[in-house]
């Protein structure tokens, strides 16, 4: 019987990607921007990026990085644009509702520091899910 490569794992392939040398040191550099472990983010890509995106991540991640957003500080504070765009580890829907939930809190005079740091544990759970 003919077996596919579509059929098959390629968690293993996906694993190989990941931990190149340019992979890593953009896993290092989310890993501390999150407060997660590389172990982490490592397994979230391999989740939800097919091998092209995973490929090209690091040039993803320098675009992401070179990009200026003054008209939105959120946007890079909880890098909503990098994990729904650029390295796709979650869904728009997801990144909106961490998003109105912290617009939410400062609306109602929650200290911004206090607000994005409740968006961003709502995005490390999201990531260990």
């Amino acid at each position: 019987m003919v077996e596919y490569l579509y059929e098959r794992d390629l968690s293993q392939m996906k694993y190989i990607i990941v931990t190149s040398p340019l992979h890593e040191t953009v896993l290092a550099e989310l890993a501390e921007h999150y407060g997660l472990g590389r172990q982490a983010i490592r397994r979230k890509m391999i989740e939800e990026c097919d091998m092209s995106f995973l490929e090209n991540i690091p040039a993803r991640y320098e675009v992401w990085k070179a990009e200026d957003s003054p008209r939105d500080p959120m946007e890079r504070q909880l890098g909503m644009r990098l994990l729904t765009v650029c390295i796709p580890m979650l869904s728009p829907e997801e990144m909106k509702a961490v998003e109105a939930s912290v617009r939410s809190q400062i609306s109602e005079g929650i200290p911004e520091a206090e607000a994005y740091e409740a968006g961003m544990e709502a995005i490390r759970e999201m990531i260990r899910r």
